[in-house]
């Protein structure tokens, strides 16, 4: 596949035909809001795995002068 295609394909919106109602929403929207909060906290660990790292070197450094 050539770059024009790909970055199509990652950019392509799909709408549904009817929103869903009922339990159907509910549910769909209980999922999405595990998604959403489940990436946000998989990126505030890896944020602080990067923290901890750079206040290892800094004390690290800070000892050996």
């Amino acid at each position: 596949m050539n770059d024009l295609t790909t970055q199509y394909r990652l950019t392509e919106i799909k709408h549904r035909k009817k929103i869903p109602g009922g339990l159907d929403g509910m549910l769909y929207r209980l999922a999405g809001l595990h998604k959403s909060r489940s990436a946000v906290k998989r990126k505030l660990m890896k944020d602080a795995e990067v923290i901890q790292a750079q206040a290892k070197l800094l004390k690290v450094s800070q000892t050996g002068n």
